[in-house]
């Protein structure tokens, strides 16, 4: 395994999707990708503005929440301007335009948490938190 850690600072968001069980897909440019199937939230400065069991929640609006809408109004085009990969659980925070903070979480002992595909490197955290590279 390549021990060296990705680093996605300085590269911006080109795409960001969202799926219906709230899983998250984002591309860095064509090169580079992070798909995540755990739990995550955005944070705007530390105030939490999205996370996967908003998505269809009415709140004190008239309209469900949507989860899409946030990121892409958020981090949408936005400069990644700090990237941490904890070790072990391979929890992970990405920090965009120094004001949003997007934050993965492993939450599953035997799932797949996450993969990130950047420069022909395929990154995955696995159940647990261990990392295959």
């Amino acid at each position: 395994m390549n021990k060296e850690k990705p680093d996605l600072t300085g590269l911006s968001v080109t795409t960001v999707a969202t799926g219906d069980s709230g899983t998250l897909n984002i591309d860095f440019g064509e090169d580079c990708s992070l798909y995540v199937e755990c739990f995550w939230r955005l944070l705007d400065k530390n105030i939490v503005i999205a996370a996967p069991g908003d998505q269809g929640q009415y709140f004190a609006e008239n309209k469900p929440f949507d989860c899409q809408s946030v990121l892409s109004d958020t981090i949408q085009g936005s400069q990644v301007t700090g990237f941490k990969l904890i070790d072990a659980p391979s929890d992970m925070e990405i920090t965009f335009a120094d004001r949003f903070r997007l934050q993965i979480f492993v939450d599953s002992a035997g799932n797949e948490s996450w993969n990130l595909y950047c420069n022909g490197r395929n990154l995955v955290a696995l159940g647990g938190g261990e990392l295959s590279d």
